[in-house]
């Protein structure tokens, strides 16, 4: 483990002791706590969890048509044509 010193403003110190007290902890073990959830919902999705990964490659790309840049005139090309 790494000893870590941060300044905090006094109304943030006063509410992490309240917080951390009321769940029977330590400051210290809150803010671990805390800091991991963060890095949980931070985490990148995992893509083959993500129903719109399997748009991927769907299109073709480069000129005249770059389907990153002009994604609609791929999509819409054919209700365009008519």
């Amino acid at each position: 483990m790494h000893r870590l010193q941060v300044m905090i403003h006094e109304e943030q110190y006063l509410w992490l002791k309240e917080r951390a007290g009321l769940e029977g902890k330590s400051i210290g073990q809150f803010v671990r706590e805390a800091f991991e959830k963060l890095r949980r919902d931070a985490a990148l999705p995992d893509l083959e969890d993500d129903p719109l990964s399997e748009m991927i490659g769907m299109f073709r790309g480069g000129p005249p048509y770059d389907a990153s840049v002009r994604h609609d005139d791929v999509i819409y090309l054919d209700e365009q044509k008519n």
